[in-house]
């Protein structure tokens, strides 16, 4: 039911909003906004704009994570090194084990930028959650905790989530966060990677997870309780299984109190997958017992991360739209986490503003609802022409950046010589190998069954999804290609739209859609290369003199891409040059998860 929803409403596009039309169908989630702001951003101004946006609630992250980076863009020398800061703010007094591993002046710091966030939050009258990882001690360092608490890791140093003593220090979190911030409207606890964590859920947490999760969550809603707190948690991890997932709803829906935290796809967010797609068909009555809050990734962290003049308000207009239809709660979209800090003046700001739009009415036009955020980003006189090849820009950036519906991209960058084929991979990264993409056509690339296997896994998923079967290769050629033609023949018209704009944000269309027409002949090179791997590869047609005679050319081609590139952003030259060297060598290590 949620592939034939996703197929119908994106082949639906709102031509007209007028007062006469009746509403669309559902409930209107409430707006929210994620992110932890750089030093370099006003607050003031950036809770402004996010209120005229339309958003209703602010979710700050604690600014342990990315702590470093923001500082070392900044200018200000670290100890350490690192993304993260070590210290966290409000939890000086939580673990007095931890005390000889303190530094006042880095918690003071954090905790400085976080009421800074919250009281100008709070001026604007938007409700302020506080997310922060979870377990979480007051030093984030693993030698720090070893020494502090050595019983409570296991032999392979190993935190124990089943520990009572990890589940017996959120009370004082949620205390300490209160006491600091009295008008917090609710706290988000997040277990999955990159959110500053030291210790990520693996396999085998996952396969305990009735052991840890029940005492969690219900220590943390009588806590939320007490306080009136409203309390949201994450599980999320790349190594779920749907059996795995179900188990963490079963859990979740004893605790009705609770929030959970769902990404909108997974394992990646693309424009090509279904919203919950990743939801077994016989559990997705499993999210009507809680609250649903959903994570939606406005700073396109797999697609160009706001580096590139990807903006995707089909999309956006499409997972609002998800939202009013599945009865969400609270609608996230993401800033500053995954762009490098760049959410206030990048691509991303548009992206933020066009889901904020879209979630207070989903039946707005496209064209209107994009050329009123470049006219608040760029000025008055923005370009209309500008506006629609933005708007058609969305189906070359599909094009170039998934093949057979399946992203090629590296996080946003191009890809590396080891997504030619899953020999080369280790787990989570099979499902970015290709060599499957190249089989006979017709031949399906996922699991047969009516319904999914409990073991299914982000290996496959993907393309259960998307009921994958391989293609022509001339069919995956050809649709870069019509991407490449169009990039090529806009190249010299945003040079003119852009003549009278500032020189900075100029660049940011000139050299981007350039980077993207780069990006695209690259990938071109990349999948017919790719084709050849397979047949010297795996199905072992061709000599390797003969494969390297093939690919020859096509490394050539990739070395004359590569001169062009630069500069460019994502390491585009230096990406493009590792595949030249593959593709001449035949010589490609493995690359771990």
């Amino acid at each position: 039911m949620i592939r034939i929803a996703f197929f119908f409403i994106l082949s639906v596009i709102m031509l007209s909003c007028g007062d006469s039309e009746p509403p669309f169908p559902g409930t209107p989630p409430e707006r929210a906004i994620y992110g932890t702001l750089p030093p370099t951003v006003n607050p003031d101004a950036w809770f402004r704009d996010v209120k005229h946006w339309g958003a209703e609630t602010y979710i700050y992250h604690s600014p342990h994570h990315l702590g470093n980076a923001y500082r070392q863009q900044a200018g200000v020398s670290t100890d350490y090194d690192g993304a993260d800061l070590k210290q966290v703010a409000f939890l000086s007094e939580l673990d007095p084990a931890f005390a000889t591993y303190l530094n006042a002046d880095e918690r003071k710091y954090q905790e400085q930028l976080v009421l800074e966030a919250y009281n100008a939050c709070r001026a604007q009258e938007l409700n302020f959650y506080y997310a922060l990882p979870f377990p979480v001690f007051p030093v984030q360092d693993t030698a720090s905790l070893r020494a502090a608490h050595p019983d409570w890791l296991d032999a392979n140093g190993r935190l124990d989530l089943a520990d009572p003593a990890i589940v017996a220090s959120l009370p004082k979190i949620l205390e300490a966060l209160q006491a600091a911030m009295p008008e917090l409207k609710g706290v988000s606890l997040k277990m999955g990677r990159g959110n500053g964590n030291i210790f990520e859920l693996a396999t085998a947490d996952l396969d305990r997870i009735s052991e840890w999760l029940p005492p969690l969550l219900q220590t943390f809603s009588e806590s939320c309780k007490v306080l009136g707190l409203q309390g949201m948690l994450s599980a999320e991890s790349i190594w779920h299984t749907n059996k795995t997932r179900r188990e963490a709803y079963e859990i979740f829906n004893r605790y009705p109190d609770i929030m959970m935290l769902e990404p909108a796809t997974w394992p990646e967010e693309t424009t090509l997958m279904p919203f919950w797609g990743f939801v077994a068909p016989g559990d997705t009555a499993r999210l009507d017992n809680n609250p649903v809050a959903v994570d939606i990734l406005t700073d396109t962290e797999f697609l160009g991360q706001g580096q590139l003049p990807i903006v995707l308000p089909r999309w956006w207009q499409y997972l609002a739209q998800q939202t009013y239809l599945q009865d969400v709660e609270l609608a996230i979209g993401r800033a500053f986490q995954r762009d490098q800090g760049g959410s206030v003046n990048n691509f991303n700001r548009l992206n933020l503003q066009l889901l904020m739009r879209f979630l207070e009415d989903p039946r707005q036009s496209l064209k209107p609802t994009l050329h009123a955020a470049n006219e608040a980003m760029f000025g008055d006189d923005f370009p209309s022409r500008l506006t629609s090849i933005m708007l058609i820009a969305e189906d070359a950036i599909q094009a170039m950046s998934s093949v057979n519906s399946v992203n090629l991209l590296d996080n946003g960058h191009f890809p590396p010589p080891q997504f030619l084929d899953r020999d080369y991979l280790e787990e989570p990264l099979l499902m970015k190998g290709i060599d499957d993409l190249f089989e006979p056509p017709g031949t399906p690339l996922y699991p047969e069954e009516t319904e999914q296997p409990d073991t299914l896994s982000a290996t496959v998923h993907w393309r259960w999804q998307m009921e994958i079967s391989a293609r022509p290769v001339d069919e995956y050629l050809l649709t870069i290609e019509n991407a490449i033609n169009w990039l090529d023949r806009i190249q010299k018209e945003v040079q003119y739209l852009t003549l009278d704009f500032r020189p900075d944000q100029r660049e940011m269309f000139v050299g981007g859609y350039r980077d993207l027409l780069l990006m695209a002949r690259g990938m071109y090179q990349f999948v017919q290369g790719a084709a050849v791997h397979h047949r010297w590869y795996r199905l072992q047609r061709m000599s390797r003199e003969e494969a390297l005679l093939q690919l020859a050319p096509i490394a050539e081609q990739l070395r004359l891409i590569a001169d062009e590139a630069g500069d460019s952003p994502m390491e585009l030259q230096t990406r493009l040059l590792n595949m030249a060297r593959a593709f001449e060598t035949l010589e490609i290590s493995p690359l771990g998860g």
